[in-house]
């Protein structure tokens, strides 16, 4: 058995599963110059392998990196430059979104969004199936909106089906929805953060250490959205948060506190998760509902992904008690000096992990491969457990 591996026992057989591991760094999207700010996944699941991870920077640029090789039906140059902005303003938040028609023929469109700090969102419209040559280069997506917001901290934009959510410098949360957009006024004192969402409900962490759930309000037209519940969480900024959606539970983080899961319900304490003071601060988190190791669901099944400020990065799974341990802790490798903070993290399918980090690097863990023992290693095993009991 590899060094971290666990074996886990089911149906009459028995799996290897390996400790997460880095894969591969990827340099060239700062080569150097600037920080990698955020990680987003484009909203393309026509079969084909299709999804890629859209990677922002602090100097203003957007790149398509695709996790699954080169096609030829995209070509390489489909890994490109999505964006750069003008003024080099940094890049916030990234992500994907689709929308169906139903005028005549049913038809699915495909978006991004680019969320550029102090400027606003930008909407660009993905035409892969359809490129544009403009001055001898081919365009894969193509700007149709920009949605001003003028947002100077670093709240990132959610999107929700038809839905994005987006944080602007007045404390409101545009909710833009088609052609329509309502408001969402927040009662905090505090800047907003973070956000994530429950549903159509917005999950609000502040600078204050406030967190606030806004629900939609479908009794009143001129106030669409009404404060649920809000309770304040830490003494200091909320830096992270996620929303779990197999139990509704709210996960945040801070600086120099412990990790905290809060009913999504009611927001109350349900769990303390420390951390090693060495990581100072949880900067990222993010979890997955699917089973990371395919045979073995039941075994592990549900569990979240913290990245810290010293650059580590760890594992927490949830048990029957549905409370959360720590399984696993990773440090991201770099070519000597201090490790940088972690800044955002994605699940892709194919239990692999994209972790940005301040060093400008695009970090990819394998987690959680699985290998079947043969007849001989199991009864290896199984002797050797039967020996140590």
């Amino acid at each position: 058995m590899s060094e971290g591996s666990e074996m886990v026992e089911m149906g009459g057989e028995v799996f290897e599963v390996r400790r997460p591991q880095i894969k591969m760094i990827y340099r060239e999207y700062t080569n150097g110059d600037g920080r990698v700010t955020t990680l987003g996944v484009t909203a393309r699941d026509d079969g084909r392998q299709s999804n890629r991870i859209l990677v922002g920077t602090s100097t203003g640029r957007v790149v398509m990196h695709n996790p699954w090789g080169s096609e030829e039906e995209v070509g390489t140059d489909y890994e490109s430059v999505v964006y750069k902005d003008s003024s080099a303003r940094s890049i916030t938040s990234v992500g994907g979104f689709k929308r169906t028609t139903n005028t005549g023929q049913k038809k699915v469109e495909y978006f991004i969004f680019i969320q550029v700090r102090t400027l606003g969102v930008i909407i660009l419209k993905d035409i892969t199936d359809q490129p544009e040559d403009h001055a001898g280069l081919r365009i894969y997506f193509k700007e149709i909106k920009v949605i001003e917001s003028d947002h100077h901290g670093f709240c990132p934009v959610r999107a929700y089906e038809k839905s994005l959510y987006i944080p602007t410098s007045d404390k409101l949360i545009l909710v833009h929805k088609n052609n329509e957009c309502d408001t969402i006024r927040l009662k905090s004192k505090g800047s907003p953060m973070c956000m994530d969402l429950l549903g159509e409900s917005a999950v609000v962490g502040s600078e204050d250490g406030f967190v606030a759930i806004y629900k939609p309000n479908l009794s009143k037209q001129d106030h669409p959205f009404e404060l649920a519940v809000m309770e304040q969480i830490f003494d200091s900024p909320i830096f992270s948060l996620t929303v779990y959606q197999l139990t509704l539970d709210v996960i945040v983080g801070t600086v120099g506190h412990p990790i905290k899961v809060l009913d999504g319900r009611t927001l109350e304490v349900k769990q303390i998760i420390p951390f090693p003071a060495s990581a100072r601060g949880c900067g990222a988190l993010s979890y997955t509902g699917f089973s990371p190791t395919g045979q073995i669901a039941k075994d592990i099944t549900k569990m979240f992904i913290a990245g810290f400020w010293d650059g580590s990065i760890r594992m927490y799974r949830q048990q029957k008690d549905l409370s959360f341990v720590e399984k696993s802790a990773m440090e991201s490798q770099q070519d000597g000096g201090e490790r940088r903070s972690t800044t955002s993290l994605v699940w892709m399918i194919g239990n692999e992990l994209y972790s940005a980090c301040e060093d400008g690097n695009l970090y990819l863990y394998e987690m959680f491969k699985t290998k079947k023992l043969t007849r001989v290693e199991k009864e290896e095993y199984l002797k050797k457990k039967k020996a140590s009991s």
